[in-house]
């Protein structure tokens, strides 16, 4: 027996499977989601956003490691071990903005951070003797992405 569906046994050794629907669609609500367990007095909405808020955290070291190469110090003295670690510092601060920024637009449009920077990096732009103008037509996606986040930067 399972809790989604009843089997019943006819004498002649025969049975019929009968699906649950109605629980097969409540358990389909929740599929794709996770349980958090805490001792803590806090609420479920308190223990998600600290939750979230250890992603964002996790995502800034890996920004500060990969993209703002601090991954090795390769220092050998402390003067300039903590200037390097203050200038990362300030770059983090600087590169993290944009992103805080763009997660609602990036969350809109199904779209991840390497993806949004790799379709920026498609724009060409020609500057020789004249002013600046596009070399390629826009995409679609690179349209959406010039105009939407600007929108999304400006709203402090």
């Amino acid at each position: 027996m399972s809790d989604y569906s009843t089997i019943q046994l006819a004498p002649d050794c025969s049975f019929c499977y009968v699906p649950d629907i109605d629980k097969f669609r409540q358990a389909l609500l929740y599929y794709g989601f996770f349980c958090l367990l805490s001792n803590t007095p806090l609420s479920s909405l308190e223990i998600l956003a600290m939750y979230q808020a250890k992603d964002i955290i996790e995502n800034s070291f890996e920004d500060v490691k990969n993209d703002i190469s601090m991954k090795k110090m390769l220092k050998h003295f402390t003067c300039t071990t903590d200037g390097k670690t203050f200038c990362s510092f300030i770059a983090l601060i600087i590169v993290s903005k944009p992103g805080v920024k763009l997660r609602k637009f990036l969350k809109k449009k199904c779209m991840s951070k390497a993806r949004l920077i790799t379709e920026i990096e498609k724009i060409c732009i020609g500057t020789k003797d004249s002013p600046r103008r596009l070399l390629a037509p826009l995409t679609k996606v690179q349209r959406t992405i010039m105009k939407e986040p600007i929108a999304y930067l400006s709203k402090t």
